[in-house]
Order: C-alpha cells, then sequence, then structure tokens
C-alpha cells in the first residue's frame, strides 16, 4: 500500500529544491516532482496541506558525557536521513543533555520515532548480551558505524531505483535537509556555537569484539520492523 502522505512530502520537497541556485539539481527536483504527480494524480491543490513551518521538538531520550554518550551519535546519524537537524542542550545546573529535532511536523515525528526506536534497539542489546557500561559503548559506537552504512547502502540503491523506474540516472535523487530547516539550525548554532557539531566517523574504542557485534547489528538494523515503527 502506497504512503499517499509520504509521497506528497517528497513532492513538496522536490518543488522547494527546485528554487535551488544549483540548475542541474533544480532541474531535477522540478522532473521528479512532475513525474511524481503524474504517477499518483496528485494535483498542487492536494499540496496545500502540507505543513511548511519548522519546528523544534524534543526528544524522550537523555544521556551523559559519562553514561551514554554514543546516544549522540546515534541523532546526527539519522536526523538528516529523515530531512531534519538536530543539536544537545543542557538546562541551568544540569548534567543531563536534551536532543533536540528541527525540521516540519511531520518530518519530526518520523525521525525522533526513528530515533527513539533505534536508542531503546542498542540498549536492550547491551543489556541481553551482559556488557558493563565500558563494552557498551564501545557495542553502541559500532552500531552507529553499521546503521551509517545501511543508510548509506539504501540511498545507493533508492538512486538506483529511482533511475531504473524512470530510465534516466537523472531522477537518482535523495531527499535532503530543506533549506528552511539549515537556516532555522545555522541560527541556532550562531546563537549557540556548540550546537553545530555533525556527526563524524568514529575511529576510537576500546573492545574490539564488542564493537565489531555492534557493527554487524547497526548494519542490519534498517528492518521492515523499523518501517512499521515509524
Amino acid at each position: 500500500m502506497t504512503d499517499i502522505e509520504a509521497i506528497k512530502r517528497k513532492i513538496c520537497r522536490c518543488l522547494a529544491l527546485s528554487g535551488s541556485p544549483e540548475e542541474n539539481e533544480a532541474r531535477t527536483a522540478l522532473k521528479m516532482a512532475r513525474k511524481l504527480m503524474s504517477i499518483y494524480k496528485i494535483e498542487e491543490k492536494d499540496l496545500e496541506k502540507i505543513p511548511t513551518m519548522v519546528e523544534t521538538k524534543e526528544s524522550s531520550i537523555t544521556y551523559s558525557t559519562r553514561r551514554d554518550p554514543w546516544i549522540r551519535h546515534v541523532s546526527r546519524v539519522i536526523c538528516g536521513r529523515y530531512c531534519c537537524e538536530c543539536y544537545s542542550s543542557r538546562y541551568y545546573r544540569e548534567k543531563t543533555i536534551h536532543i533536540k529535532f528541527v525540521g516540519y511536523s511531520d518530518d519530526l515525528s518520523v525521525c525522533i520515532k526513528a530515533f527513539e526506536f533505534t536508542v531503546y534497539a542498542i540498549k536492550q542489546n547491551i543489556v541481553s548480551r551482559h556488557l558493563n557500561n565500558e563494552d557498551g559503548k564501545d557495542y553502541a559506537l559500532g552500531f552507529v558505524v553499521g546503521l551509517d552504512t545501511a543508510y548509506k547502502q539504501q540511498e545507493a540503491e533508492e538512486i538506483k531505483n529511482s533511475a531504473n523506474m524512470n530510465g534516466s540516472s537523472e531522477f537518482g535523487l535523495v531527499m535532503t535537509v530543506p533549506g528552511e530547516v539549515t537556516d532555522v539550525m545555522k541560527n541556532i548554532a550562531a546563537e549557540t556555537p556548540s550546537t553545530a557539531k555533525k556527526w563524524s566517523n568514529i575511529s576510537k574504542y576500546s573492545n574490539g569484539a564488542a564493537f565489531a557485534e555492534g557493527l554487524t547489528d547497526g548494519k542490519n538494523h534498517l528492518t521492515p520492523k523499523l518501517s512499521e515503527v515509524v
């Protein structure tokens, strides 16, 4: 069953990208929007209810730099894949760190669900393997690297399938974070520079076996189960 609302959101993002100063990107995005509208019989009037207001929402999950610093890596790997931005913040006199996501309402809902589901999955796996805190951190870091790899493979597959569907590599368009969301994030980062940190490759860990187990589980994380959750 086709998720028409998801298709509409994709069309809206393509139309937004069609205003890009990059000529090739703009042309490709516009063609993709028109193609999707034609395939699914969607008219411009059907897109009017798609939210255009950028919002900021906080996840119920928090972390600390001693207990589970890997959680911030999870948020940064996931957010861009759901057309959102994210940052960490600490309230006055609190050691606990909160994670906030920036994006369109529908994207935020899916992004936060995917993030929280992933964090819970990692924590459950750590408990089921009876890993101590330090080994658990290494397992989690491996999971994050595996998850990032899985997302990249998924994106490459989407580009390939999209190109095959349309008979041209021109339509191999992967959705990116909307410009409006990026602008809001830039303003937040300007006010609080520490929020501007991005996901970077993880290379430091102590327990190679735990890291390897996490790496395998992270690569296998993008399953139909996750699709059902989000």
